[in-house]
């Protein structure tokens, strides 16, 4: 019955090729893809394959991708003549790698998962051993990498609610696609369990990747540059936010302006590239709005400071003694609580955190965030965090201590797959 059905899927990739070049283009125009490189995601290299073993990562997007990069560099720490492949299947998440990857890594965008595509893709690269990181399963690339007799391994395993219902409809079909990994890595003893009854093999926990992440990086000129500007003025970050969060962060503004006149909102979009329609949206509240991609400065008179800019979250982290996340005020699931928490921030963010079940857990559980079931609510919380440093500063020192409570994820992640490693080293050794 499965290899029916994967005849099937494989035999619509193939009809729908013309539709996947044309899905590509239209992802070009709103610029999702990147023009040079997209022959990668046909499956066509845009660099050489170095010599020796090879060892390729997946990640499907920027989260994922970042919490490859600890593994990625201790891999490279203990076997500093292998060489990684990082691929992810989005334009943000490459320019961020491409600022972040280390020496002796490399990146390409992952191919579409039609077969003729990913058969390209594995032809040219011929790796080793893939890492396949938490929830994104694509089907023919899982399945050929399984019928080439190469390893995969899933890293940091999670499961949402709804994708867990999904797959359990579908039984049959998720114990063969998760029978292509030799080892799952769990992210938490709930997700093992799941990924049990969904039947997968080998299942061991390690705990979430994420903790092992460490802290963004952070631009110390321009630091120091704004540090200078804003001379301790009040101000609080909304991070990675989405289309509707705007127009609550902004209206979260004019409240706190009323009690708190120099207040400064700094708003950090998801997609950089919707700093236009922000722009629009603080407009129609009469309020300043400074953008950061124009190499603006805050001024004395700016509400609204706009970084519609890409990696320096951190920079805004390490400036702001409170962070709201965003997603969580919408229907999107959050964003990792985990970077912010590095910085000491004071954290609070809505009622969609779904993403994120057992860190919101443990970090509610210890009252080390704040959660806001209406976003009437944030009014308050946020005002009474800002008229009250010492609470601030407190719910901060709480959330760095929820990573210092993970310190060894990281460690027992490379305990688990070291034999993988060294039996892949061996493999390649004996076929040259």
């Amino acid at each position: 019955m499965f290899k029916s059905l994967h005849f099937l899927y494989i035999a619509l990739g193939y009809l729908f090729l013309p539709f996947l070049w044309l899905f590509l283009r239209w992802r070009l125009i709103c610029g999702k893809e990147n023009k040079q490189r997209l022959p990668e995601r046909y499956g066509k290299p845009t660099l050489k394959r170095p010599k020796g073993t090879l060892l390729w990562i997946h990640g499907a997007s920027v989260g994922e991708s970042l919490s490859a990069l600890p593994l990625l560099e201790g891999i490279q720490q203990n076997y500093p003549n292998i060489t990684i492949l990082m691929t992810s299947g989005t334009v943000t998440s490459s320019r961020i790698l491409k600022k972040r990857l280390p020496p002796g890594a490399i990146h390409q965008f992952i191919a579409l998962d039609a077969q003729f595509y990913v058969n390209r893709f594995l032809n040219h690269w011929k790796p080793d051993l893939v890492f396949w990181l938490e929830s994104e399963l694509w089907p023919n690339h899982l399945l050929a990498l399984k019928n080439r007799h190469i390893p995969v391994i899933l890293v940091n395993a999670r499961l949402s609610p709804s994708a867990y219902k999904s797959w359990s409809f579908f039984k049959l079909i998720s114990k063969n696609i998760l029978s292509c990994f030799c080892l799952c890595l769990a992210s938490t003893q709930n997700v093992a369990k799941k990924l049990k009854k969904l039947g997968a093999q080998n299942i061991k926990t390690p705990g979430n990747l994420k903790y092992a992440a460490g802290p963004l990086p952070i631009d110390e000129e321009a630091f120091i540059h704004l540090q200078r500007i804003l001379k301790n003025r009040p101000l609080w970050v909304a991070a990675s936010t989405h289309p509707g969060e705007e127009k609550i962060f902004i209206e979260t503004h004019k409240f706190l302006k009323r009690s708190i006149p120099n207040i400064l909102t700094i708003l950090i979009p998801r997609h950089p590239e919707r700093g236009e329609a922000i722009l629009e949206e603080a407009r129609k509240s009469n309020l300043t709005i400074t953008r950061r991609s124009l190499d603006h400065d805050p001024t004395n008179e700016t509400d609204i400071y706009l970084s519609d800019t890409l990696g320096e979250l951190g920079l805004f982290f390490c400036l702001s003694s409170i962070v709201v996340m965003g997603g969580s005020f919408v229907s999107i699931g959050g964003h990792n609580p985990l970077e912010p928490a590095y910085f000491k921030t004071a954290l609070v963010w809505g009622p969609h955190m779904f993403n994120f079940p057992e860190i919101e857990k443990n970090f509610l559980k210890n009252k080390s965030a704040l959660k806001v079931s209406k976003s009437k609510k944030l009014n308050s919380i946020l005002l009474d965090l800002l008229t009250h440093p010492n609470k601030a500063e407190k719910l901060g020192i709480l959330a760095k201590k929820e990573l210092r409570e993970q310190e060894n994820i990281l460690q027992k992640t490379l305990k688990y797959i070291d034999p993988y490693i060294k039996k892949s080293l061996k493999d390649r050794k004996r076929k040259t």
